[in-house]
């Protein structure tokens, strides 16, 4: 087993939810919290049975990322501050994501999801740097996907 530093994680993004150039903000993201993600268990239980009995059921992905306020060309905020005004277009293609939590080298493992931001929140502190916390949660028939980079 190869032991890992977060120092090192990829954040990968479309530039807008509908699509378009793929950003990397892995160097204004400080955390990313949530992923792989939950999915809903059904309870079948019957007569019967002496507990419960669950069934796998729907992927139910949110996760959030920690992100430092940059308003600079291609930057965090930048990038991500027109959220709402993007998203309210109605466009059919949310965005693409990919999180490598080792890094981008090539068979390091890598999560990719389709989502939409719920929230971000800019939270400030007179003696702390700025940071942006946004709230996003998995949309698509193909929910979140583990592989590898390649």
């Amino acid at each position: 087993m190869a032991i890992s530093h977060g120092r090192k994680l990829y954040f990968n993004i479309a530039s807008t939810p509908s699509g378009g150039a793929t950003l990397n903000l892995s160097t204004f993201t400080q955390e990313v919290s949530g992923l792989p993600g939950d999915q809903d268990l059904g309870d079948v239980t019957v007569a019967g049975n002496v507990g419960h009995v669950s069934y796998p059921g729907l992927q139910n992905t949110t996760f959030t990322t920690k992100m430092l306020f940059d308003d600079g060309a291609s930057a965090s905020w930048a990038v991500l501050g027109a959220f709402q005004s993007l998203q309210q277009t109605y466009p059919t293609v949310p965005w693409a994501v990919q999180y490598g939590p080792r890094g981008s080298t090539a068979a390091y493992p890598l999560i990719t999801c389709s989502c939409w931001i719920k929230s971000i929140a800019i939270p400030a502190k007179v003696t702390d740097p700025n940071f942006m916390n946004v709230s996003w949660t998995v949309t698509g028939s193909t929910g979140v996907t583990v592989g590898v980079v390649t």
